[in-house]
């Protein structure tokens, strides 16, 4: 489901996605209108179980209270976009990541070494770009509980250097343009665990 760049979606139409049931992906992208509360309406989400993506993209007046609202909402969540999410400073990225399943009809949901589901085990893919308030360690504390992690977008994360870059170094896809703390040194740790 797509309401990309929708200028007639208020916060209050988004109470409307609770009851869709097989949803694998919402599209939210660039609709700055919406906000923290808004992004609240879709805890308990019926498709919960079933969303695989999840896109907040240009959003900016939404942050960490609404990603801490929804945590545990979407735990088999396998791409998140939060790109330009300019008030999003961390502790709700890594709530959101860390978080056991909060609905009812989610709590029975376990990994496979029998411990509870959680986004953390599933995303695959995170872009991060221009969210410039992230601080370093509710971002690394959210990179490093991604358990199957292929692609990290943190283009223009002010808190990005050559020890962010160190840190989180098995990704495959690494995009950090426009972090200018990070220099060819930084870099070249990140790429090195890949190429032995």
């Amino acid at each position: 489901m797509s309401v990309r760049a929708c200028p007639k979606l208020d916060n209050r139409g988004l109470a409307g996605f609770q009851g869709c049931r097989t949803l694998t992906q919402l599209d939210l992208a660039l609709n700055p209108h919406f906000t923290d509360a808004g992004v609240a309406s879709l805890r308990g989400c019926a498709s919960g179980s079933t969303l695989h993506r999840l896109d907040l993209a240009g959003c900016r007046r939404v942050g960490d209270g609404g990603l801490s609202a929804v945590a545990g909402t979407f735990p088999n969540v396998r791409q998140l976009n939060l790109d330009g999410l300019v008030l999003l400073h961390g502790p709700g990225l890594e709530e959101f990541v860390l978080a056991p399943p909060t609905n009812p009809h989610l709590q029975h949901m376990m990994l496979p070494d029998g411990r509870p589901a959680f986004s953390g085990a599933s995303l695959r893919k995170l872009s991060l770009a221009g969210c410039a308030s992230l601080k370093r360690a509710p971002l690394l504390e959210s990179v490093l509980a991604c358990e199957v992690l292929r692609e990290l977008n943190l283009s223009g994360v002010v808190c990005v250097d050559d020890g962010v870059l160190a840190d989180i170094g098995s990704v495959v896809v690494l995009v950090c343009c426009i972090c200018t703390d990070a220099c060819t040194c930084g870099r070249r740790l990140v790429e090195s665990p890949r190429n032995e």
